[in-house]
């Protein structure tokens, strides 16, 4: 498939995988946080 491409179509494809990874690391990012605030609510134990 990349065989075939030129310099210029590669590197624009490299910029895509660059948008697409940033955005896998913000998914992550959220996800994370919103694992960590679950964590911790759960370990403030049952209110009086």
């Amino acid at each position: 498939m990349i065989d075939s491409w030129g310099v210029e179509e590669l590197r624009a494809y490299i910029a895509e995988l660059r948008e697409e990874m940033a955005r896998a690391e913000r998914e992550i990012g959220k996800r994370e946080a919103t694992k960590a605030a679950a964590a911790a609510f759960f370990k403030l134990g049952p209110t009086p």
